[in-house]
């Protein structure tokens, strides 16, 4: 299955969206910990897989 040459900033741009969103509903919410942990531990890791260098198959063979 391909993927499209714009996912790694799809992947990148939802993990900034979940950072942000968890910072503004705790600012106005009173979130436990644990959510908030949660919410900022799944952005983070998506903004990882998005910074993610491509795959070897991905890189074009040097002549």
């Amino acid at each position: 299955m391909t993927q499209p040459k714009n996912f790694r900033f799809i992947i990148l741009f939802i993990g900034a969206l979940f950072i942000a969103s968890s910072q503004i509903v705790s600012h106005y919410v009173n979130v436990p910990d644990f959510w908030n942990g949660l919410m900022l531990g799944t952005g983070i890791g998506l903004m990882l897989i998005g910074l993610k260098r491509k795959n070897k198959s991905e890189v074009a063979p040097k002549s």
